[in-house]
């Protein structure tokens, strides 16, 4: 169980909060839902980018790697302030390559460490000791800051739905992009409720199955 409760300081999100806390035994149970969604869009977004290269699968971010990282980067991160989840995620996205080892040897090697934390001597990161799959990581980690700072930049600049389904589907591909339009039409309010709602919460439970993979670098992986 994750123990760190983020902050939000949207007014909205604070409101949230207290409603979720209330009827649960225990508060940590609500924010490690959204951790688990925070994984199930890391997971999605590597689909999507590796989708199309034919060494995919071989390449891409293993799913303990991700996982590893992004619960690290929750229990750092949650605790600060925060507009809503989607602000939080996108930090959590840009602190990724920060939090493991690098040993780097004259030869241009990488040997990249991230032991666990309930079994010594077992690296997470193990799986990723390969340079063509460290390479993918890195340039999918800043493909995924790019598409995300796109998607902010489109929810506040009120940019409209149609630019933020296409944000969404860049980056999570086109089943995300239904799930948006489908719980915009349901609420059937103003656009700014996108933001409000918390895009990340709203929309992750309903596409936490992805779409075929078909924008960057491969297939999906576990």
């Amino acid at each position: 169980m994750i123990p760190f409760q983020p902050t939000f300081t949207n007014s909205h999100f604070a409101e949230v909060r207290k409603a979720d806390l209330v009827p649960l035994p225990e508060a940590d149970e609500v924010f490690a839902r959204l951790l688990s969604r925070f994984v199930q869009l890391g997971k999605m977004h590597r689909n999507v980018s590796f989708g199309e290269l034919e060494a995919g699968s071989d390449i891409a971010p293993t799913s303990v790697f991700l996982t590893s990282l992004f619960a690290k980067a929750y229990v750092i991160l949650a605790p600060k302030p925060h507009d809503g989840p989607l602000d939080l995620f996108f930090d959590i996205v840009e602190l990724l390559p920060d939090l493991f080892e690098r040993e780097i040897f004259q030869s241009g090697k990488e040997i990249w460490t991230l032991m666990n934390p309930c079994a010594q001597a077992d690296n997470l990161a193990a799986s990723m000791n390969d340079s063509k799959r460290q390479q993918a990581f890195s340039q999918w980690q800043k493909k995924f800051v790019t598409d995300l700072d796109g998607l902010l930049v489109a929810i506040e600049g009120n940019n409209g739905l149609d630019t933020v389904s296409k944000a969404v589907e860049t980056a999570f591909g086109p089943r995300a992009k239904q799930a948006v339009l489908q719980h915009s039409a349901q609420r059937r309010e103003s656009f700014r409720t996108l933001k409000q709602a918390g895009f990340v919460i709203a929309g992750a439970a309903s596409v936490i199955t992805p779409a075929r993979a078909h924008t960057y670098f491969g297939g999906p992986s576990e």
